[in-house]
């Protein structure tokens, strides 16, 4: 072809990318900086109610998160966008802020006896506001190829979710390889622009670990050509995970089970697509742990394209044995790969006809539709998890 031919380069497209580029350089570095940063001041002191040598209780609340600069952001529809981010650290930081000022309060008032000694305060292994490493310790194959179940060293103290909270994990990826969390500050100070950065919500699952120890389970499906996934697939025994929380997008569930004045005996349907169980046990174990509704009407109904994805079967059965009214219903889509409105409609049978509240768990597309006909049903709240 002759050079005549080719097309101009538009300049002013040119210098809008050049300045994404930069942009997106900027927000990389100010976010490694910002890590940096938390990493020194956690090293340097601890926050909390704490009891000092004196005997002095005082009160040290975490510093904010640092607000990006407006140039950080690149304005191309990043998913999450460095403001975004920014505003769900804020939301997480004051809320933490009234939980610390309400537990001083209540020190200083004399209901709460006793605040932690400034000598033996110990780090806690979760945190709202910053990523820490958490050592994976055992990983199992689920589904053949298409899930994993990654063991976390920790405990069900150290990972203490109220009812609908997740974690957070991150990621960093270069050139489309995921890296490990280890590695990650060194790496990506290496390679800066090649270096990607991708933070999942996760809900983890207490079960009793190969030592007898209930920890916390991470069951995660994996997809060919996802970079999370890549990375989840090449984890193994040693490696570290880089994980921050409790965070919650959806508000008190608590209402999942009715007032406590309410004596209706209407059902609570639940409804899980895939790993969407893991939240779905969430509220299963929540409602096993407590004597009010431990005796509640529960449909659950459990869906996956192979037997082989209908995961904690076993540990839903345990809870069923205390649970006399929970009706545990599995649908194997096969190769239509979509629960229908029929389906839905079978494995609820009568209890469709009382349904008032309910929780459904899936890919974005399973909670609109299901979530959909739960609302043709007359169901009045439909919590999308």
């Amino acid at each position: 072809m002759d050079s005549s031919d080719a097309r101009p380069v538009n300049q002013a497209v040119q210098t809008v990318l050049e300045e994404i580029a930069r942009a997106k350089q900027r927000a990389a570095e100010r976010q490694r900086k910002q890590e940096t940063k938390e990493k020194e001041k956690e090293e340097a002191s601890q926050y909390g109610v704490v009891r000092q040598s004196d005997g002095t209780v005082v009160l040290r609340l975490p510093p904010a998160p640092e607000k990006p600069e407006p140039g950080d952001c690149c304005n191309s529809g990043c998913s999450p966008c460095i403001m975004d981010m920014y505003w769900d650290r804020m939301r997480t930081h004051k809320a933490l802020v009234r939980r610390l000022e309400e537990q001083y309060r209540r020190i200083l008032n004399g209901s709460e006896e006793e605040a932690v000694d400034a000598a033996e305060q110990k780090v806690a292994l979760l945190d709202p506001l910053m990523f820490k490493r958490v050592r994976v310790m055992h990983v199992d194959e689920l589904d053949g190829r298409f899930g994993r179940a990654v063991v976390l060293e920790a405990t069900a103290r150290d990972f203490a979710l109220s009812l609908g909270q997740h974690i957070h994990i991150r990621a960093h990826t270069e050139n489309g390889a995921a890296k490990q969390g280890e590695d990650q500050d060194q790496d990506q100070d290496q390679d800066q622009e090649g270096c990607s950065i991708l933070t999942r919500p996760f809900t983890p699952v207490m079960l009793q670990a190969a030592d007898g120890v209930d920890r916390p389970h991470l069951l995660v499906r994996l997809y060919e050509g996802n970079a999370m996934s890549a990375y989840l697939r090449q984890l193994r025994v040693g490696d570290s995970m880089l994980v921050r929380g409790p965070s919650s997008t959806i508000g008190d569930l608590g209402g999942l089970f009715g007032s406590k004045s309410s004596k209706s005996s209407s059902s609570l349907v639940l409804v899980a697509g895939g790993s969407g169980i893991a939240p779905i046990f969430q509220i299963l174990q929540f409602a096993h742990a407590s004597a009010a509704h431990r005796s509640s009407r529960i449909a659950l109904v459990q869906c996956a394209h192979r037997p082989g994805g209908l995961w904690l079967r076993r540990e839903i059965a345990a809870l069923a044995r205390d649970m006399p009214r929970l009706a545990h219903t599995t649908v194997v889509s096969g190769s239509s790969g979509r629960l229908t409105e029929a389906a839905l409609r079978r494995a609820l049978g009568e209890s469709s006809n009382d349904i008032r509240r309910a929780a459904v768990c899936g890919p974005g597309a399973f909670n609109a539709d299901v979530g959909g006909w739960l609302r043709a049903m007359g169901v009045r709240i439909v919590h999308a998890l």
